[in-house]
């Protein structure tokens, strides 16, 4: 119970008589107040925590999306890897490469994945003579095929490739250079060399098929290897087609998030244009996916708080923008608040009463108490101050850390120890660059020290650590500068996050390249075993590698196979 205010608490019998007549009063309308308080904050609380969800949930289904997206793109890297690597990659290969990935299988959502070769009116008839009798795939090859639409332009770009064909015979031949809307996509990716993306259309076998699903694509270009592409005149002399993925938005968005949320989220995605153009309307024309009518059911039954979420997605050169709209019926214990309002009334008559007997009574409450009680009352304000403000440098990132005007570490927060694989006793009074790293070279230390000297921010400065009796792990790090009230340089401050998972996946998949390009263009398994240890060893940083098997008795491990980068490390492998 909170004392009374000394003012209150008077000791001549005529103040006293006041207190009895005004304090009752008084308390009877706090703790109306405080009733109305609580109910208010209930159902405050009810609709922040409602927030919170909404939050969640879209988050969940944003990162999702995104997720997916980010694997359809490393997907479309690696197979322009192969042909970065290859004077010539032919149908099988082609073949070979998609079903090894099996990205069909592992990550549904792809219609199909197409090779477009850039052919020059004088190779036509040889270049469609060549593909009819291609029986590489098919005994009988494509005797069908022909470049269409028909008619003479100045160069083709023709679908040579197409996995898979089935469902999707419309097309291989057709050539993108015919209409001026995919001729200028066609010559963006030549020209820029980097992950493009189309709007809104419609699918070349969803129109064959007479069905309008919007969909996408995303390209990459091929380029002849061992050419220049430093300019755009270099890029345009070397190209030789691109490779590219369909998709229909809507398969995309329904496979990548939970169904759970697909049952109480309505999300509709817009393609929002280039990113460096205005922003194009979010109407009929540019919608990519509406689940509207998958949710309209549920929502006949939804009541209550209602939210609505705009974001956005960078997709290759493209934005989309993803509207989120969320109904959620009230949680139980909302109409509980009531009850209390008025059970809070009745329990302030029960204190005024109680407060008119107590007058009587009770002595002065003395200020100092008062002022204990405020003090107290700070100190609290204070702590949960500084609580909300580690609890929000941990969620923004793994650790928090300070530097002095000599970039040495002064100070480091508590996760650093698990999070980053280097103790804080490693980290405190060295510079970064004096902490055992890897990863990093000596130019590239030499260009962060100069952003250090200049004073400027940095962002997702990566480099590698190894724990002593462990793997090497990946940090990013980011700062800004921080600067007294004189303007004078006082050091830096910033967050580090543990990448390891990400770096070790993208690891991964620059082995899974490689020794699919072995096996690719081995006959045997045997002549392909020494390059693909040697692939291995040479991705993660090893100096050597080697097969063992079991000798004929059975009795111990010989060494068949190895590899080395030193004749040096050869020599382990002869004890």
């Amino acid at each position: 119970m909170h004392p009374l205010p000394p003012q209150i608490l008077m000791s001549t019998p005529a103040r006293l008589a006041r207190a009895v007549r005004w304090v009752p009063c008084l308390v009877l309308a706090a703790g109306l107040l405080v009733s109305w308080s609580v109910y208010d904050t209930r159902q405050r609380n009810f609709a922040e925590r409602l927030q919170e969800e909404f939050i969640s949930d879209t988050g969940e289904a944003h990162a999702a999306i995104a997720a997916r997206l980010g694997l359809y793109a490393h997907y479309l890297y690696g197979l322009q890897a192969l042909f970065a690597v290859s004077d010539e990659v032919t149908r099988a290969d082609f073949n070979h490469y998609i079903n090894t990935v099996d990205i069909y299988r592992r990550h549904p959502g792809i219609q199909v994945t197409a090779f477009t070769r850039r052919v020059l009116p004088a190779g036509k008839a040889a270049f469609e003579q060549r593909v009819r009798s291609d029986t590489s795939l098919r005994p009988e090859g494509y005797p069908g095929f022909r470049i269409r639409p028909d008619g003479e332009r100045p160069e083709y770009f023709v679908a040579e490739y197409v996995e898979p064909l089935a469902g999707n015979q419309a097309l291989l031949g057709f050539d993108q250079g015919s209409e001026a809307t995919r001729r200028r996509a066609v010559e963006k990716v030549r020209d820029t060399g980097t992950l493009t993306a189309s709007g809104r259309i419609t699918l070349i076998q969803d129109a064959a098929r007479n069905t309008s699903t919007p969909g996408f694509q995303l390209r990459l270009p091929v380029y002849r290897p061992g050419m220049p592409l430093a300019t755009v005149a270099q890029r345009q002399a070397a190209f030789a087609g691109l490779i590219g993925s369909a998709f229909r938005a809507t398969d995309l968005v329904q496979r990548a998030v939970p169904e759970p949320l697909l049952g109480r989220l309505r999300i509709r995605v817009y393609d929002a244009g280039e990113t460096d153009a205005p922003l194009l309307p979010a109407d009929d024309k540019t919608l990519l996916h509406d689940n509207a009518a998958s949710v309209a059911a549920a929502a006949t039954a939804w009541q209550g708080a209602r939210h609505s979420r705009e974001m956005s997605h960078a997709v290759g050169d493209r934005r989309w923008r993803v509207l989120y709209d969320w109904h959620r019926v009230l949680p139980p214990g909302y109409e509980l608040g009531i009850t209390l309002w008025w059970g809070g009334t009745l329990v302030s008559l029960l204190l005024a009463l109680l407060t008119w007997g107590l007058l009587r009574a009770r002595q002065v409450v003395s200020a100092e108490r008062a002022q204990r009680a405020a003090l107290l009352h700070s100190q609290a304000a204070l702590a949960a101050s500084e609580a909300r403000f580690r609890d929000l440098t941990e969620l923004s990132s793994d650790w928090y850390w300070e530097t002095d005007t000599e970039h040495r570490f002064v100070y480091l927060s508590d996760q650093v120890d698990a999070r980053s694989g280097v103790s804080t006793v490693e980290h405190m009074g060295k510079r970064r660059w004096e902490i055992p790293n890897s990863g990093v070279s000596a130019a590239a230390w030499d260009a962060h020290r100069a952003q250090l000297a200049r004073r400027e921010p940095f962002l997702g400065w990566v480099m590698g650590r190894v724990p002593a009796g462990h793997s090497t792990e990946y940090v990013s790090i980011s700062g800004r500068p921080l600067f007294d009230t004189a303007g004078r340089f006082t050091g830096y401050r910033g967050v580090g996050t543990n990448i390891t998972t990400q770096r070790h996946t993208d690891l991964r998949l620059q082995i899974e390249n490689r020794i699919t390009r072995l096996l690719g263009s081995a006959t045997t398994l045997d002549e392909v075993v020494v390059p693909v240890i040697q692939a291995v060893c040479e991705t993660l940083g090893w100096v050597c590698g080697a097969r063992w098997h079991l000798t004929a008795d059975g009795s111990n491990f010989e060494c068949v196979e190895s590899w080395s980068s030193s004749v040096a490390a050869t020599a382990f492998f002869d004890h």
